[in-house]
Formats: structure tokens, C-alpha cells, sequence
């Protein structure tokens, strides 16, 4: 009796544990939205709009510079990047990836950073790892990015 009581118990926990519906698309689509709203507010250069997407607890890796850890050191550098003359961003969104869980994902893109009116300029990548909020929302954990060589390839689009 007590083993098939047992069996029956673990059974169902594998059912059960199996009934959860893996992350669908539409937690993907939803991802890379987020991740092209972020591209047009860098663009659009609103301070307060660039940081709300970044997580309180958020981890930054900008080339060459030592990490940036949690949002109000997150906001000092946006300022002080935006406060140089000619500064300018662009980035373009190419894919997104929720894991099964639906809780965690992570996009990739592409950026240009100019400087003095494109005296100076660099193309790069990027890695955005995103936490799935309780309210929905996704925001941006850590963000990674380099610089890329002029032979590098460009991220196809999908």
C-alpha cells in the first residue's frame, strides 16, 4: 500500500510539473518589443525614459570601463555620456530569446556610439539578459556590450 501510495504521489507530481506551459512566443515578441521601445528611447535621449528600463539592481559592462552597478550609478553615466559634445547612440534590436520558464531572457543587437558630430565613431554588440517583472514587465539585469573589429559581421536581422 505504502508504494503504491508512493508511486501514485510522484505520479502526479511529474504530471503536474509537467503541465506548465513552457514560454510561447508571444513572451519572445514581447521581449524584442521591449528591447526595440529601449533603441527608440536611447534615440530619443530622455534621460529618466533610457534608465526606467533598467532593474534597480542592474549590472552594466561598457567596453574599457569598470562595471556600473545598480540604478543610480546606471543614471550618473547615462548623464555624464550624454553630456559630451556630439555624443550619440544608436541601437538596433536582432533577436530575443525567453527561456522555458518565461522569467528570464536575454536579446542581442547592435550599436553605434559617435562622438564630435561622428568624428569618432564605433560599432558594437550587445547582450541584454532581462528578468520578467511581477507586474509583467520585463527590465534589463545586465547589459554587456563591446566594441567590434571593422571585419567583424553585422547581426542579420530576423
Amino acid at each position: 500500500m505504502t508504494t503504491r501510495f508512493f508511486l501514485m504521489v510522484t505520479l502526479g507530481v511529474f504530471i503536474i510539473a509537467g503541465c506548465k506551459k513552457p514560454a510561447g512566443d508571444s513572451d519572445r515578441l514581447a521581449l524584442l518589443s521591449t528591447d526595440k521601445k529601449w533603441s527608440a528611447a536611447v534615440v530619443g535621449g530622455e534621460i529618466e525614459q533610457i534608465v526606467s528600463f533598467w532593474a534597480d539592481d542592474a549590472i552594466v559592462y561598457f567596453p574599457g570601463k569598470p562595471s556600473v552597478v545598480g540604478k543610480e550609478a546606471i543614471r550618473e553615466l547615462v548623464n555624464k555620456n550624454r553630456a559630451t559634445p556630439g555624443f550619440s547612440v544608436t541601437t538596433r534590436s536582432g533577436e530575443a530569446i525567453v527561456s522555458n520558464t518565461g522569467d528570464l531572457g536575454y536579446t542581442l543587437g547592435t550599436f553605434q556610439l559617435s562622438l564630435d558630430g561622428n568624428a569618432i565613431s564605433r560599432n558594437g554588440n550587445y547582450v541584454h539578459i532581462w528578468g520578467k517583472q511581477v507586474d509583467g514587465s520585463w527590465k534589463c539585469v545586465v547589459e554587456i556590450s563591446n566594441f567590434r573589429s571593422s571585419t567583424d559581421k553585422q547581426l542579420s536581422s530576423k
